[in-house]
């Protein structure tokens, strides 16, 4: 991932160069306005991500628990009520609960901030044929800053036990299994987020043996929130 990553800021920064060398642009202020460009672009890419996840969990029936981005928080009560909060934080997340069945729909929940970006990006590209200098220098800084997130989400990647949305989905394709887990603890992180109290035999069940640890990252992030936690009922 870091490989790719790299490969990609070099190939954006080339692309930058070429641009602003051919326009007989390279000067600092020009340098310090791409930076800028390129921070702005990956803010409004970064809400369209999650935005993406909200509208593909909406499509597939999930129910929004909490919407953050940077310092802006949307978040659900216990009442079912939904209110703005601003908190500190600079990254982005939405979480959105599925209904409780034995089908659980993940793709368009998880792949679709992905989509989002990437269709953000193919309209940058599309503008990319103007005449001003600095429509061009933002779309390009556009496009690079979303090819970066759409990479960054797509390739299967698990980071310190997180992982990023094309894991979870390549993951999730292996069993039906994989899918219950994913589903309990999705609700069981709703239900503590809420501080509701927790009916544990929902959670406690047994789960088949795999050689494959990566299949019950789900299932031991169960085990993992119901330790010791004083929401949880009997």
């Amino acid at each position: 991932m870091r490989v790719i990553k790299i490969f990609t800021m070099l190939l954006g920064l080339a692309a930058n160069f070429l641009f602003v060398y051919m326009e007989d642009r390279i000067e600092f202020g020009t340098i310090v306005l791409a930076l800028l460009l390129f921070l702005f672009a990956s803010g409004i890419h970064l809400t369209l991500h999650e935005c993406g996840h909200f509208v593909g969990g909406k499509l597939t029936g999930y129910r929004l628990l909490y919407l953050q981005v940077g310092c802006v928080k949307l978040s659900r009560n216990k009442e079912g009520k939904l209110s703005f909060k601003i908190e500190s934080g600079r990254g982005g997340q939405c979480i959105m609960i599925p209904s409780w069945n034995e089908n659980v729909s993940y793709r368009a929940y998880n792949l679709g901030g992905i989509l989002l970006n990437f269709m953000a990006c193919i309209s940058a590209i599309m503008l990319l044929s103007s005449d001003s200098f600095f429509v061009i220098l933002f779309f390009l800084e556009f496009t690079f800053a979303g090819a970066l997130k759409i990479i960054t989400n797509i390739v299967p990647c698990c980071s310190n036990g997180v992982p990023n949305d094309g894991y979870i989905v390549k993951l999730l394709r292996r069993s039906k299994a994989i899918q219950n887990d994913y589903c309990r603890y999705l609700h069981l992180y709703a239900a503590l987020f809420l501080q509701e109290e927790i009916e544990i035999s929902h959670y406690c069940y047994q789960r088949a043996e795999t050689d494959r640890k990566e299949e019950l990252l789900y299932y031991n992030g169960i085990q993992a929130l119901l330790k010791d936690n004083k929401y949880i009922g009997t």
